[in-house]
């Protein structure tokens, strides 16, 4: 791999894991890039710094990943303004300045550009977002559909993590159980393993293909009762509560939320012949975890439950 690699946004949840992914696997050193500060990388504020005085050198030899952004659908909804200006105005900078020296720039999308309403999303549907994150996505899609930048767009959906802290369905969904609550049994979405989608991503950085929309997700749809029951078939915690089911039009949102909002890939095993595994294992290792977190803060004699097989498990 000739590409010299920047990731901005280096200490989210994908970004860290991505760039951890290229020091690993490939021992590519990093330009780790991130508004927080953390060890191995250097502070940037994506709205007020200029990329060149960051990274002078800069030119058609490196890779910039967009990993940056407010991502929480309601904090993005009540903060239009400033959400935009982060999400939208700092990434068309970015886009800019990549686009004069010839960088390929790979921008992390979102199923959210999609209302999630007539079933899988193709990566050449026209977006259609409900939300204001879905909109502010989109329309970095545009700006970079419309440019003459050497672009990859990359649209996820929910991640299967095997950190504590990051931003992991499987942890959301057993945080929910802990509490009396109401579990959409029509809401669907897509779930893959955080390991997959870096592994995917980081292909992009080498690649001849340029001008692509790609969804780097598992093609099996996987709903909200599912990820819910198997926490509570796994999980040895006894403080987790069973939930109540309810229409996903029963719940109520700050913000507007897809009702399925799962997205569905056609090229990624065609044109780099990679196959996305099955992901039972994670999700009952990172439930394990979330268990053994829950066991070091407070006793609970009573937490003794039994295993389920594999070979029981139906969710990925």
């Amino acid at each position: 791999m000739k590409k010299q690699v920047v990731v901005i946004g280096s200490n989210g949840t994908v970004g860290h894991a991505l760039s951890e992914y290229f020091e690993i696997k490939h021992g590519i050193k990093v330009n780790r890039l991130s508004k927080s500060i953390s060890e191995g990388s250097v502070p940037f504020n994506a709205v007020k710094d200029d990329i060149f005085q960051m990274l002078p050198n800069l030119s058609s030899d490196h890779v910039v990943y967009l990993a940056f952004g407010i991502t929480n659908l309601d904090a993005v909804a009540r903060n239009k303004e400033n959400s935009a200006e982060l999400n939208v105005f700092a990434v068309m900078n970015i886009i800019v300045c990549c686009a004069k020296v010839g960088a390929r720039i790979v921008f992390l999308s979102s199923e959210q550009v999609f209302a999630g309403i007539h079933g899988p999303s193709l990566e050449t549907d026209t977006p259609c977002p409900i939300n204001e994150y879905g909109r502010q996505k989109a329309l970095v899609e545009e700006i970079l559909i419309r440019s003459n930048a050497d672009w990859v767009i990359a649209r996820m959906g929910s991640v299967i993590s095997s950190k504590i802290g990051n931003n992991c369905l499987i942890e959301k969904t057993y945080t929910t159980l802990k509490n009396d609550s109401l579990i959409a049994r029509d809401n669907f979405f897509s779930l893959t393993d955080l390991g997959y989608v870096v592994k995917i991503l980081s292909l992009f950085a080498s690649s001849h293909l340029k001008h692509r929309i790609y969804h780097v997700v598992s093609n099996k749809t996987t709903s909200r009762t599912a990820v819910a029951n198997i926490i509570m078939r796994y999980s040895k915690n006894d403080l987790l509560k069973r939930y109540k089911l309810c229409d996903f039009d029963e719940l109520s949102f700050e913000e507007k939320r897809p009702k399925s909002s799962y997205l569905y890939d056609t090229l990624i095993e065609d044109e780099f012949a990679i196959f996305y595994e099955n992901s039972h294992l994670k999700i009952i290792q990172k439930i394990e975890l979330l268990d053994q977190l829950a066991f070091s803060s407070t006793e609970d004699k009573n937490a003794g439950k039994k295993l389920a097989t594999l070979s029981d498990l139906d969710l990925m």
